[in-house]
């Protein structure tokens, strides 16, 4: 596997909340991308991070900057033994589409720092 991707890409409301053969096709997961690839059997943290992050980088050509005194950081900060519940007070979306609501998940991304800001905090 070169790459992995959570296909982010927001519906409103109006194209979701409509019948099941008329509405636009995917759910919310960019959530829990991460933790429902660790439900996988054949699942390796090296691999998957790989996918998600370095690889996919270098297939859109996005330049990576090394973590270096001087360069702004942009880092995921990801607990891979940590469980978690998916209830619908942590969704992040205008939308609840998803499988995953109430399931319990293995792995949680507890901080997201982008271009050198905090911008998400668990």
């Amino acid at each position: 596997i070169d790459t992995i991707v959570s296909d982010h890409r927001p519906h409103d409301k109006e194209e979701k909340d409509v019948e099941f053969d008329n509405a636009s096709f995917g759910c919310i997961n960019l959530q829990t991308v991460i933790s429902a690839l660790s439900e996988c059997t054949e699942f390796d943290l090296n691999v998957v991070i790989n996918a998600l992050s370095i690889n996919a980088r270098e297939i859109a050509s996005i330049v990576e900057y090394p973590i270096e005194v001087g360069n702004k950081a942009d880092l995921t900060i990801y607990a891979p033994s940590n469980h978690w519940t998916f209830t619908n007070d942590l969704i992040c979306s205008q939308t609840i589409n998803t499988p995953y609501v109430g399931k319990e998940l293995k792995g949680t991304v507890v901080g997201v720092i982008n271009n050198g800001k905090l911008a998400f905090r668990d």
